[in-house]
């Protein structure tokens, strides 16, 4: 018998690793080469519309975010990005971990720094099972929104696979993988650094991505039954001392399933945002 809901669910799939893919390449430095992709005209032909379709609050974000891109100056003889766009990036999220608006999950609540290291282990275990490690060439920490990001779309984009393929073991493995990491990780934290960043830059591009990825992860949350996390949570206190000792552990340290049998993506390369 024909699965009639087949290619709702692969669209669904597609759509929901874009959206993803979007969160994680806004959330980098706005470097040129990040600009490109995010200002690209023919993909905003697209997204908004397939996303819409997916639910309209999160649609409605989007074009919010579309909207303050197309209020920034974009080089037009390929020059460097925008200073101005790269201004409000340091100023939000500045060169190091702490900023006003942390972007890493472990600086949200009280940990101790072992109990740190233990949680950057557990979110590298998750990437090692599916066959994902850091690019070699970024500098930052698995806890990186952009990285967790990108670890979603990823997860989503091996679900597609999957239906494509009629593998159904592969699609519960990645399924029940972005159910737990959403659970554990983004939608327990995520909520938190969208509220700081729509605070302190309401009107801005910066606010539009964080009100855009709230409402994906609210829906995200509703479609696995999943509850968000706090809009409010302190940031650790920070030892330096202890900080420079911080290490996430190995990456094959943990086995959550599929890694052998599923894609091999290297985080930090950059999603695939087309839908």
């Amino acid at each position: 018998m024909t699965d009639c809901k087949k290619p709702q669910n692969l669209k669904s799939a597609q759509t929901r690793g874009a959206a993803y893919a979007l969160l994680s390449y806004g959330f980098q430095y706005p470097d040129r080469d990040l600009c490109e992709a995010l200002f690209a005209p023919e993909r905003w032909l697209s997204w908004p519309r397939a996303i819409r379709e997916m639910d309209p609050a999160v649609g409605e974000a989007i074009h919010e975010v579309c909207n303050c891109l197309q209020a920034v100056s974009v080089p037009s003889d390929g020059g460097t990005a925008p200073s101005e766009f790269q201004d409000v990036y340091i100023r939000l999220f500045g060169h190091a971990v702490r900023s006003k608006c942390p972007l890493y999950e472990l600086e949200y609540g009280r940990s101790e720094i072992t109990q740190q290291a233990s949680g950057l282990a557990d979110i590298a275990g998750f990437y090692t099972a599916f066959g994902m490690e850091l690019d070699r060439d970024t500098d930052e920490r698995v806890d990186h929104i952009a990285i967790e990001s990108e670890f979603m779309s990823v997860l989503c984009r091996k679900e597609a696979l999957a239906l494509e393929e009629n593998h159904e073991e592969h699609q519960e493995v990645t399924v029940k993988a972005q159910r737990t990491f959403l659970r554990d990780h983004l939608a327990a934290w995520f909520p938190a650094l969208a509220y700081r960043v729509q605070e302190a830059d309401p009107d801005g591009f910066y606010g539009a991505l964080a009100k855009f990825g709230s409402a994906l992860v609210t829906l995200e949350c509703r479609r696995f039954d999943l509850t968000l996390g706090p809009r409010t949570m302190e940031l650790r206190q920070v030892d330096p001392e202890s900080d420079t000792t911080i290490n996430c552990g190995s990456l094959g340290d943990r086995t959550q399933g599929g890694g052998d049998e599923l894609v091999q993506l290297n985080v930090g390369s950059g999603p695939k945002m087309d839908v």
